[in-house]
């Protein structure tokens, strides 16, 4: 049996059962596989039309301006 790892998309805690400590459910981080014969691109594109507002990203959300964890910055030897 394999285990993969689960994030917890309310408290963004990582572990490897679904349950999480904060009562809920834990996912898998990983986006689908791509294929070129996308069955679901269609189902795609329209909750896209019905819902704009849940593909754009917040403001001021670009990667720079979030603090990085301190241990990607010590491996990118920026502290």
């Amino acid at each position: 049996m394999t285990s993969h790892i689960l994030k917890c998309p309310a408290c963004g805690s990582y572990g490897l059962t679904e349950a999480c400590s904060c009562g809920d459910v834990r996912v898998t981080p990983k986006p689908p596989k791509y294929s070129p014969e996308d069955k679901y691109a269609a189902y795609r594109r329209k909750y896209k039309e019905e819902h704009p507002e849940a593909m754009r990203r917040p403001a001021g959300g670009s990667a720079a301006a979030k603090p990085m964890p301190p241990l990607e910055a010590k491996r990118q030897g920026l502290r």
